[in-house]
C-alpha cells in the first residue's frame, strides 16, 4: 500500500478485531452494526482504489491487501467478511463482475440473477420456514474470491484521466488531430496504469465506451480519439507512413544518445591513459573516437533529413499523393484516394519529397563510401596530440546538455583525412609526446585551440 494512509482506527487493536470478524445479524435486525462495517470496508475499498488508479479488485487480493498483525496475539488476521461488503457492493450498483463477454452477457447474467435465482431461493426460504435473508448474508454474488470485480462509478473518470495522459505524453501523428499507434497507446496505459488487470479492463473499455477508435486494417495499427473532433480527411496509409517515420527517428534517436555516451566514456578514458604517460595508447583510442563521431555525424544528418520529411507528409492534404517514409532498404509507401483535386499541389509536393529523398541517399553514399572523410582536418599525428591536449586541459570534453540530449546533437567536426604516418612523421609525433608536460596547465592552455580549430 505505497504512501496510502489508513485510517486512525487502524492501530485500535480491539476496534479492528471486531470489524475484521464476519457480519453475523442482517441489517433488518441490525442496521446499525451492519451499516457500520460495510461502510468502514467500503470507503476504505474506495479510497485505496482510487489512490492507486485501480478500478479492478478481488476478494482475494483485498483480504491478502489490509492483513493485520496483532501483536498482543502474536498472529496476523485477515478481514473475513469482505466477501459480505463486496456482496452489499454488487447489491447497490458499486460493483459489477468483469465480463470477457460484453455489456450484454453481464446484464443478462445480473437479470438471471434477481429476476431468476434470487426470487426462486426466496420462495423455498419461504415454504421451509427459514430466514433466507441470513443465507444470503454469508452467499457471494460472485462465483468465488478470485473473481474480477470492477468499480462501476470509477471508469469512466478513468478513461477521461488517461484520454488527457495520452495527449500530454504522447505526440499526435498529425498536429491538428489526435492519432497515435498502437505502441502509443501501449506505452501510455504502462506508465498510467500500474495496476495489470486495470490496464487490461480500461484498454477494452475505452473502445466499449467509445473513447478511442482502434482500426488495425492500415500496415501500423492506429488509435483516433473520439473525445475530440477530428478532421473529415484522414487517410490511413498517410498516417502509418507518418507512423513509421517516427519509429525509425525514434530508433536514430537512441543510437545518437548511446553514440554520445560511448564517445564521452571513450575520450575520459583518453584522458585517463594519457595521465598515466600511455601517450600511444590515448592517441590511438582518440582515433578511433573519432570513428564514432562520424557515425554519429551520420545519423544526426540522417534524422534531420527525416525530420524535414515528415513535415512534408504531415502537410500533404491532398487527395492524389505519394508519400515516401525511410526504412533501411529506402522502402516507399503509396497512397491513392480518387478524385483529381488538389491534383497540382500533389504533385508539387511529390517533387519536394523526391528532392529531400535524394539529398538523404546523398549523404548516406557519401558517408558509406569514405568514412574517413567526417575526420576532418587532421593532416598529421600533431593535431591529434594537440587534442589530446585539449582534452587534459577539459576544453574539449563533451558538454553535459549535448550528451544528454539525443537530438542536440553533435560537436563540430573537423575536416581533411587521416592517412598512415610517414617515417618522418612518426618521429615528429614522438617528440611532441616526448615534450609534453602533463601537469603543466600552460601547455594544456596553448594546445587547447588546436581542436576547437579542427571542429570548425
Amino acid at each position: 500500500m505505497d504512501k496510502f494512509q489508513l485510517p486512525e482506527i487502524w492501530a485500535d487493536d480491539d476496534e479492528i478485531y471486531r470489524l475484521f470478524v464476519p457480519i453475523k445479524r442482517p441489517r433488518h435486525l441490525d442496521p446499525t452494526l451492519y451499516d457500520y462495517k460495510v461502510s468502514f470496508w467500503r470507503d476504505i475499498i474506495v479510497s485505496y482504489a482510487t489512490h492507486n488508479r485501480i478500478v479492478v479488485v478481488t476478494e482475494a487480493s483485498l483480504t491478502k491487501l489490509f492483513k493485520r498483525d496483532f501483536r498482543p496475539d502474536g498472529v496476523t488476521y485477515y478481514p473475513m467478511c469482505l466477501h459480505q461488503v463486496l456482496t452489499d457492493m454488487m447489491n447497490n450498483g458499486l460493483l459489477n463482475v468483469v465480463n470477457q463477454d460484453g455489456m450484454l452477457s453481464s446484464i443478462m447474467n445480473w437479470g438471471v440473477e434477481w429476476v431468476i435465482k434470487k426470487p426462486a431461493s426466496w420462495i423455498w426460504a419461504f415454504i421451509r420456514g427459514t430466514d433466507s435473508l441470513s443465507d444470503d448474508l454469508n452467499r457471494r454474488s460472485y462465483e468465488s474470491p478470485d473473481t474480477l470485480l470492477y468499480l462501476t462509478e470509477h471508469v469512466t473518470p478513468l478513461c477521461k484521466q488517461f484520454v488527457e495522459h495520452l495527449k500530454s505524453s504522447q505526440e499526435s501523428l498529425l498536429h491538428d488531430a489526435h492519432v497515435y499507434t498502437q505502441d502509443d497507446l501501449d506505452e501510455a496505459l504502462m506508465s498510467f496504469f500500474k495496476h495489470v488487470p486495470t490496464r487490461l479492463f480500461i484498454s477494452n473499455q475505452l473502445s466499449e465506451r467509445e473513447f478511442i477508435k482502434v482500426e488495425s486494417s492500415a500496415p501500423i495499427t492506429l488509435v483516433f480519439l473520439l473525445t475530440d473532433k477530428q478532421p473529415i480527411n484522414l487517410d490511413s496509409k498517410t498516417l502509418s507512413s507518418i507512423a513509421h517515420l517516427r519509429k525509425t527517428m525514434r530508433q536514430i534517436s537512441q543510437d545518437e544518445k548511446r553514440l554520445s555516451g560511448e564517445i564521452a566514456t571513450r575520450r575520459a578514458r583518453v584522458r585517463e591513459l594519457a595521465r598515466n604517460n600511455q601517450k600511444q595508447a590515448a592517441l590511438n583510442l582518440l582515433r578511433r573516437c573519432k570513428h564514432l563521431e562520424a557515425e554519429l555525424a551520420r545519423k544526426t544528418q540522417h534524422l534531420t533529413q527525416l525530420e524535414a520529411l515528415e513535415l512534408k507528409i504531415s502537410a500533404a492534404k491532398d487527395n492524389w499523393t505519394v508519400l515516401h517514409a525511410i526504412s533501411d532498404a529506402s522502402s516507399a509507401l503509396r497512397r491513392t484516394t480518387g478524385g483529381l483535386e488538389g491534383l497540382e499541389d500533389a504533385e508539387h509536393t511529390m517533387d519536394e519529397i523526391a528532392e529531400a529523398m535524394d539529398d538523404v541517399n546523398s549523404v548516406s553514399n557519401a558517408i558509406l563510401t569514405s568514412p574517413d572523410s567526417f575526420l576532418g582536418g587532421i593532416k598529421d599525428e600533431e593535431e591529434l596530440s594537440a587534442e589530446l591536449e585539449d582534452l587534459l586541459s577539459g576544453k574539449t570534453s563533451p558538454k553535459k546538455a549535448e550528451l544528454d540530449a539525443p537530438e542536440r546533437r553533435l560537436p563540430s567536426l573537423p575536416k581533411g583525412e587521416v592517412g598512415p604516418l610517414d617515417e618522418e612523421e612518426e618521429e615528429k609525433l614522438l617528440h611532441i609526446l616526448g615534450s609534453l608536460d602533463l601537469k603543466d596547465a600552460s601547455a594544456s592552455q596553448a594546445l587547447s585551440d588546436l581542436d576547437a580549430n579542427a571542429a570548425q
